[in-house]
């Protein structure tokens, strides 16, 4: 077991491997008032990586992991591109204090420029999407934001996102926060952007997996190389 811990300005962290080969690490980003947990999965020359906020979630009986972000996370990797995982602190008690889960995504993308990411790309589902949202916009190593059916609460900021490149996910058949979400952020987003409403997803999008995964897999590729 390789365990490693350094100082990153105020934050302290923790990489250990479980298996020795694995392209896989879980982190522990301690900072000053709580402990962030994520996946980070390193490929290729460890400049270019894809955050996908709150894309883990853990309870005291099971972990349960974002099926979108394991999958893009392994097509992905054959382009060289890392990806990291992660978990809000405290969920799921504070899973849903967007201002805590914003500071918790802030965190973790301070993390990854001070071990050497120079090119971010942040992804946010439902919830998640108002997060980064809020995150990526006061960090100049996030280059490019993707939301996938996000809710509009918190997203108002959007238009901060430029001149940076944003990519807006729905699903037509979302009963959850219906595809009229995904217009209003449009709306109040800045070029460049685009909206793309997929027939027949639901909230969860996988469901329509066939146009998602490689929407996602060429738009991120293309936009980190």
């Amino acid at each position: 077991m390789d365990i490693q811990a350094r100082v990153t300005g105020n934050l302290d962290y923790e990489m250990n491997t479980p298996v020795p080969g694995m392209q896989l690490e879980n982190v522990v980003i301690h900072a000053n008032d709580r402990d962030i947990h994520g996946i980070l999965k390193p490929h290729g020359n460890k400049k270019h990586i894809v955050l996908w906020a709150g894309s883990v979630f853990k309870n005291s009986k099971q972990q349960r992991t974002s099926p979108i972000a394991l999958a893009i996370s392994d097509r992905v990797a054959s382009a060289g591109i890392s990806s990291m995982l992660l978990s809000y602190s405290d969920y799921p008690a504070q899973g849903n204090d967007l201002s805590r889960c914003v500071q918790d995504t802030k965190y973790c993308l301070e993390f990854l420029v001070n071990i050497g990411y120079e090119k971010i790309i942040l992804v946010g589902h439902s919830f998640s999407g108002a997060v980064a949202i809020s995150a990526s916009q006061s960090n100049e190593n996030v280059i490019g934001l993707i939301t996938l059916a996000s809710q509009t609460l918190g997203a108002q900021t959007v238009s901060h996102v430029a001149p940076r490149p944003l990519l807006i996910i729905h699903g037509l058949a979302d009963q959850t926060l219906g595809p009229h979400c995904g217009e209003q952020i449009y709306s109040w987003a800045s070029q460049p952007k685009e909206l793309i409403l997929i027939e027949g997803a639901t909230h969860r999008l996988w469901d329509r997996r066939d146009i998602l995964e490689p929407l996602l897999v060429n738009w991120i590729i293309q936009k980190l190389q």
